[in-house]
């Protein structure tokens, strides 16, 4: 419709969740809250007067570069019915769960955090893979019904493990960006950060959903 009304587009897709798709599958996957990287960095350049086609291959760009995986302790419900969207077995943890309360690919005894983020970031290092030397930023986004006390001690438990395999933390943020109703849970995404990745995630921005100015 907007190419009918003479309207210049360019068509991405994201699939950065590597629960959903093995490796080397790619497009098969879904898109989960590590879009906010290419969403951020694709709308720096276009601030900056970039022209579509670079808007795209910047956001393509930070795609390729970018990999989550979540965890839930506790399922969302449908907001029409209120039924439970799948179930999660007492003292279990759901492990690659969708980011509209798709149920996950398996469940594992629950652990504290240090555990799962150890877990979590093995999965998602070995998927790229990310490398001793790299620069990341980190995203820890909350499945809605989780508390900031909650999410930051995950993120520094992050923090902390991706310093012992030696990839460094440029930057990261951890909240509620992308939630499902009543889920506990989070999910976890890493960006890989060249120079220019890294100067359009700097750029000043303030929308409802994030604000870094």
């Amino acid at each position: 419709m907007a190419v009918e009304d003479g309207m210049e587009i360019e068509k991405v897709l994201f699939y950065d969740d590597i629960a959903s798709a093995p490796r080397g599958m790619e497009e098969e996957r879904r898109g989960m809250a590590g879009m906010m990287f290419s969403i951020k960095m694709a709308g720096a350049a276009a601030e900056q007067g970039a022209s579509l086609r670079k808007c795209r291959e910047v956001f393509e760009k930070a795609r390729d570069c970018t990999r989550t995986y979540a965890i839930a302790i506790q399922s969302g419900t449908h907001p029409l019915t209120g039924s439970v969207m799948f179930e999660i077995p007492e003292g279990e943890i759901e492990m690659g769960g969708g980011i509209h309360g798709e149920g996950g690919m398996n469940t594992i005894p629950f652990a504290s955090s240090k555990e799962i983020c150890q877990k979590v970031c093995d999965a998602l290092i070995e998927d790229l893979p990310y490398q001793e030397g790299d620069e990341v930023a980190v995203l820890v986004n909350g499945s809605g019904a989780t508390t900031m006390m909650e999410l930051s001690i995950f993120y520094q438990d992050v923090v902390d493990y991706l310093t012992e395999k030696k990839i460094k933390v440029y930057d990261g943020v951890a909240g509620n960006f992308i939630t499902t109703q009543e889920t506990a849970g989070l999910s976890l995404s890493f960006c890989r950060l060249d120079e220019e990745l890294r100067q359009l995630w700097d750029a000043p921005c303030s929308t409802p959903a994030y604000c870094n100015l």
